[in-house]
């Protein structure tokens, strides 16, 4: 498992050993990772003028330090300095004050902004700054790596780096992005971010999903062609999609950066994958899916049923959203149609996404949570319908993550075990078909015929006009040689 600090080497700092950075009540939020943002009570407060916006952004990088008044005043005025800048400096430091503390008495002493020899110092608590909370959380991520080992599990590793991550909303220190004295902290802060996002994309392949770490990466590996970690992440996760010529492409590009820009060959184990790649090896399969998937010999069966759901496929791509209903009588936990329609899906370059309904969840809807989740953006939708986020919600997350994935790939979603559903489960299922009627999607729902709820046969006659087959096996399938 990488050691984050130690891929960053001195990059990474732990935000609490720098500086004296109080704990207040949480009242402010200094936003600098993307446009800069200030927030009191909850609501955006307006900080006009170059000068204090800089002033204020040179103190967050100072991490709760003094800058000295000398340094202050040459970066602020990039070295050339008006004779009037010492005045100037201390009449925007009052009204950065009264900014950042408008409850504070006329002539009380300022707790934010504080006066301290040689210079000025911002005292605020680490989860006022996001640029402090989110170097806060990647050390205290490191530290639970190096105590827990592979202890910590990946979907675990995945939760705690989404709520690390969400810090975001633009690149760092955009407002300064002129300034010579916010350069180095901004290239700090930004490769301290793609660490943390090859970090989950690891922890993500870890547990087979591939979409989250192509949605997560595409954009990234775009920018920065020079990071080969980004390029093998993401080029693996492409080969799993069954998106080889994109794998391929991905690898082509950075090897044609690194060569034309800085004149070396691609490190070994891209060159390893590369290979691995163009003969098509084992070795890049993800490991068992969370969902059953039969043996070699058993994925040849239901003939039937995978023919059925390959006809659909195509009416999909061409004509919109379709339904197929896998309802099973056999009880066999392994070797199911839906095992054989999805491995058949995937080798016809469908992005397959695939989630179970639990007998007995207090919350079936979960199986939806999960279906977004496995879509791409983390565990926050599972995290959400646990603490009681709404059918719409869900749905809406659901068809946003369709609609970023279609362009590039068609996507199945596989439903298993839908006799524990309940009406929530039926309700989105709905919504989900409506807004999605014109997307190169296919459901595949499944069920057991002595279990099913009157809801599914409500729900599958409401969505008649979008299904495209209802299948429904009998007897067990004859066991046939691998085809």
């Amino acid at each position: 498992m990488a050691n984050i600090s130690q891929s960053a080497g001195q990059v990474f700092r732990t935000v609490a050993n720098r500086g004296r950075i109080v704990v207040s009540n949480n009242r402010r939020q200094i936003r600098v990772l993307g446009p800069l943002q200030v927030v009191i009570d909850d609501a955006p407060a307006e900080l006009r003028g170059r000068i204090p916006r800089a002033l204020l952004g040179r103190l967050v990088i100072a991490h709760g330090e003094t800058v000295p008044v000398e340094r202050l005043v040459s970066d602020l005025w990039d070295g050339r300095p008006p004779a009037s800048a010492l005045s100037v400096l201390q009449v925007q430091v009052h009204k950065l004050r009264r900014v950042l503390e408008p409850q504070r008495p006329r002539r009380a002493a300022a707790e934010i902004v504080v006066s301290e020899a040689p210079g000025y110092a911002l005292r605020l608590a680490v989860g006022e700054v996001d640029a402090w909370q989110f170097e806060d959380g990647l050390g205290k991520y490191e530290n639970l790596i190096r105590d827990r080992g592979d202890a910590l599990d990946p979907a675990e590793r995945c939760r705690i780096l989404d709520t690390v991550l969400a810090d975001w909303h633009g690149p760092a220190l955009a407002s300064f992005a002129e300034q010579h004295w916010a350069a180095a902290e901004a290239a700090r802060l930004t490769d301290l971010r793609l660490l943390a996002a090859e970090s989950r994309a690891r922890a993500a392949l870890e547990l087979d999903r591939p979409v989250e770490v192509v949605t997560g990466l595409r954009a990234l590996v775009q920018r920065r062609p020079d990071r080969e970690e980004s390029t093998r992440l993401l080029a693996t996760a492409q080969y799993r999609l069954g998106q080889q010529a994109a794998a391929l492409a991905t690898l082509r590009r950075t090897r044609e950066y690194l060569g034309a820009e800085l004149g070396v060959d691609p490190g070994r184990r891209l060159q390893d994958l590369e290979i691995s790649i163009l003969t098509q090896s084992d070795a890049l399969d993800g490991p068992a899916s969370s969902v059953a998937t039969p043996p070699p010999e058993r994925r040849a069966r239901y003939p039937r049923q995978r023919a059925a759901a390959l006809a659909a496929a195509r009416i999909a791509r061409e004509q919109g959203i379709r339904l197929v209903w896998l309802v099973d009588s056999t009880g066999s936990d392994a070797g199911t149609p839906a095992d054989t329609v999805a491995a058949a899906l995937r080798a016809q370059s469908w992005t397959v996404v695939r989630a179970r309904c639990r007998a007995g969840d207090t919350r079936p809807v979960r199986v939806w949570a999960e279906i977004a989740d496995r879509l791409g953006g983390g565990a926050g939708m599972v995290a959400g319908s646990l603490s009681g986020a709404g059918e719409y919600d869900i749905a809406r997350t659901i068809v946003r993550r369709c609609r970023a994935s279609t362009p590039q790939q068609p996507v199945a979603l596989v439903l298993d075990e839908l006799q524990h559903g309940d009406p929530a489960t039926w309700r989105i299922l709905r919504l989900i078909t409506h807004w999605l009627r014109r997307s190169p999607v296919l459901v595949v729902l499944t069920a057991r015929t002595a279990d099913a709820d009157p809801e599914l046969r409500a729900t599958a006659a409401a969505l008649a006009d979008r299904t495209a087959a209802w299948e429904e096996s009998i007897t067990p399938p004859v066991e046939r040689p691998n085809e």
